[in-house]
């Protein structure tokens, strides 16, 4: 979970459902959830690009207006692939 500041937003990137269990593996998501704090209403976002693997368990922090992602695990593992970012407009 992370604040951005300039537009009063909080972003929620990826989780887990443990109780989602398929295969006794539990559900991981991309999902990128973003809350106006002003109005106190869910954003709805539009992802373009390639999409991130899901994972929870990870880092992130904003530089500038990028939302930069490391680590986390998912059905596979540990997350491999070094860095990622999101682009926040």
């Amino acid at each position: 979970m992370n604040f951005f500041a300039p537009s009063r937003i909080l972003i929620i990137y990826g989780g887990t459902d443990s109780e989602r269990n398929v295969n006794y593996y539990a559900a991981y998501y991309t999902h990128i959830g973003v809350l106006d704090l002003k109005k106190m209403v869910w954003i709805n976002v539009n992802i373009l690009g390639e999409p991130q693997p899901p994972r929870c368990s990870h880092q992130s922090i904003f530089i500038g207006t990028k939302l930069v992602l490391f680590g986390g695990i998912n059905q596979k593992g540990f997350v491999n692939g070094g860095v990622k970012y999101i682009e926040v407009n």
